[in-house]
């Protein structure tokens, strides 16, 4: 594991550990902000911060964004998908409790996406098929945006806010908007038992970090 990472790690723990009480609300905010920048492209949030985004775009093709390797069952683009639906959902509506980035300014048709949840359900044949056909630099901007978004509404949250727990009836809202496939209700189950700041911590930074590291390793292959 690099520097970068294990900073990040050390970090990540600080943060579990403020957003815990209510007194230290800043500082939960500021590392918060901080941890999510790293997962995203750079000069969000906090411009200067190394970037895990930045490091696997960087001199990635765009066959390998959409490779699927011989028995795999993700390929880049995927992953990218699901990292920002998955934080656009829960930032979005179980946060925020309004509505998804990806439902305003022409998004679906922007990334020429015929999926709409977080791809949980996909077969390897659906996830190649999803990868050929999706506008990546769209994809990009998406995540970007939600990026954005997430950070605004974390600086906008009281002091207590991340104590707040997640309301039954937002999750709900999410099932019935079909954000996140029949087959994968267990996201919901897990959402909807958290409080804001377990939704922080998983999708909005850790779950990040684990899907990005998936998709540097896949960068790694050879094709």
């Amino acid at each position: 594991m690099d520097d970068h990472r294990k900073q990040w790690n050390e970090r990540q723990k600080q943060l579990a550990a403020a957003l815990k009480k209510k007194a230290d609300h800043g500082r939960a905010v500021e590392l918060f902000t901080i941890q999510h920048s790293a997962m995203h492209a750079p000069g969000l949030g906090q411009p200067g911060l190394w970037s895990l985004d930045a490091e696997l775009w960087e001199g990635l093709p765009e066959e390998k964004a959409r490779w699927l390797p011989p028995g795999g069952e993700h390929t880049i683009a995927w992953l990218i998908w699901h990292i920002a639906r998955c934080e656009d959902i829960t930032f979005n509506m179980l946060v925020a409790r309004g509505r998804q980035v990806i439902d305003q300014d022409g998004w679906m048709e922007r990334m020429r996406s015929g999926v709409y949840d977080t791809g949980n359900t996909m077969t390897p044949e659906d996830a190649a098929r999803f990868s050929a056909e999706i506008d990546l630099d769209a994809l990009r901007a998406y995540r970007a945006e939600v990026g954005r978004r997430t950070q605004e509404i974390a600086e906008g949250l009281p002091p207590g806010g991340f104590l707040r727990k997640v309301d039954p009836a937002d999750v709900e809202k999410i099932r019935e908007a079909g954000a996140v496939a029949e087959g994968a209700a267990y996201i919901l189950d897990y959402w909807g038992k958290q409080k804001v700041a377990g939704l922080i911590l998983m999708p909005a930074t850790r779950h990040l970090m684990i899907h990005l590291n998936e998709a540097a390793r896949l960068k790694a292959k050879k094709m």
